[in-house]
């Protein structure tokens, strides 16, 4: 049970450092403005971010779990 335990810490503290990411943070909250967005709207939203680093956070993101990518 300890490991189970432990297992589930390591995995919140990867969310919160995650979180931490100024960019995930703000990317994440406009993704729960619109849902479904396509990559080049999300873009739009977030004017002072690089298309490279909206996708560097969004696959992030995917990696961890927090967002759904469809194709």
């Amino acid at each position: 049970r300890k490991e189970s335990s432990a297992a589930s810490d390591v995995y919140k503290r990867q969310i919160l450092e995650g979180l931490g990411d100024k960019w995930a943070l703000v990317v994440l909250l406009k993704l729960h403005e619109n849902e479904v967005i396509r990559f080049n709207e999300l873009y739009k939203t977030i004017p002072s971010i690089s298309e490279k680093m909206l996708s560097t956070v969004l696959r992030s993101l995917v990696t961890d779990g927090l967002v759904n990518r469809k194709i």
